[in-house]
């Protein structure tokens, strides 16, 4: 072998060792882990077009699913609240013992990442609003949301659920166009358990635990039910705002624009 080549094969098997070594994918930033959790009726599969850019990227990419929706509809009870999903994602991290974090909710998984920080700080970096509710200590998702769809649900709730769960809304109220999309979405959609929202979130430190938060506002079209909650938190100084022009279901409709930013925190 001339002495070129074996150079370079040298080269290639030292940089090989190296990205095995300290997990990065040469030609990429340094390995991130991502945690993404769902919002109400979703599941991990919501996230499928987002965890494959972002492991072909070279990052570490989970996407679990809380009880009682998903693959783990079989579960729902009356007794699904709050609590069990923030102790799901809890329990995952734990179990597949992930650190350094960023951990991302979208739409009602910014109550349940809210409460993931409060209890294992220590193994995030940062949380992520995916056009998320986020609601402060004491408060459930219902005393957050307008009063008028609070009723509307609890009415479905009675009507439609059988006192246990919210019952799957129109795919087109997200805000998604495209039709593959919206039937694809639609297949995928179980009904919510309605004590995830009515339980009240229990927490010892502020919202995010003094870790970094950025909000994602989706502003096409924007959702209304989160219109409030945006404006107040626009209003508080310890947030890094970004906005992108697509609809609520983002990781869905433009997950290489939610790939961009993610990549850059």
């Amino acid at each position: 072998m001339q002495r070129r080549s074996f150079c370079k094969s040298m080269l290639g098997i030292g940089l090989g060792a190296l990205t095995l070594k300290h997990g990065f994918a040469i030609g990429h930033d340094k390995t991130k882990t991502y945690v993404l959790v769902h919002g109400a009726w979703s599941g991990g599969w919501c996230w499928k077009r987002l965890t494959t850019l972002l492991r072909n990227s070279g990052h570490e990419v989970s996407s679990p699913t809380c009880t009682g929706v998903g693959e783990r509809a079989h579960l729902n009870t009356k007794a699904v609240g709050l609590g069990i999903w923030i102790q799901d994602v809890v329990n995952h991290i734990e179990q597949e013992d992930f650190s350094e974090i960023i951990l991302v909710g979208s739409g009602f998984g910014g109550v349940v990442i809210t409460g993931v920080a409060d209890r294992i700080p220590k193994r995030l970096r940062k949380l992520v609003y995916l056009d998320a509710l986020v609601i402060h200590n004491g408060n459930s998702a219902f005393d957050q949301l307008p009063p008028d769809v609070v009723a509307n649900r609890l009415r479905q709730v009675e009507k439609e659920g059988n006192g246990i769960n919210i019952p799957v809304p129109s795919v087109e109220s997200f805000g998604l166009k495209n039709l593959n999309d919206i039937q694809w979405v639609a297949s995928k959609l179980k009904p919510q358990p309605v004590n995830t929202y009515m339980e009240k979130l229990s927490l010892k430190g502020s919202i995010g635990n003094e870790l970094p938060k950025v909000y994602i506002d989706c502003t096409s079209p924007p959702f209304k039910p989160l219109i409030e909650v945006k404006r107040r938190i626009k209003t508080e100084k310890d947030w890094d705002w970004r906005s992108i022009n697509t609809s609520h279901d983002a990781m869905i409709s433009a997950p290489k624009l939610v790939q961009e930013i993610l990549q850059e925190l």
